[in-house]
């Protein structure tokens, strides 16, 4: 139970960061939860998922930061393995 609610909290304060980095436009920030669903059921891949990352956050450095991060803290292996190689 209480590593549940540490990835929730966890999870909150990525989206924080992931709100401030987008100035708060939550259009944007949909299309980010958007692809993410997507990655999460399968119907997006680690290129598709990094692409639209990219186009939703931008490729500075603090984007590159935030999805270096958010894939370690991914809960499914398979899914980190398929985003590292976009971390470099």
């Amino acid at each position: 139970m209480m590593l549940g609610r540490c990835f929730d909290a966890v999870s909150t304060l990525f989206g924080h960061c992931f709100q401030a980095l987008l100035e708060g436009d939550e259009g944007r920030f949909g299309e980010f939860k958007s692809i993410s669903q997507g990655l999460q059921k399968g119907s997006v891949g680690g290129k598709e998922y990094h692409r639209a990352f990219a186009q939703v956050f931008g490729r500075g450095a603090e984007a590159h930061r935030l999805f270096k991060e958010l894939v370690v803290l991914l809960p499914v292996k398979a899914k980190q393995d398929m985003l590292r190689p976009f971390c470099n």
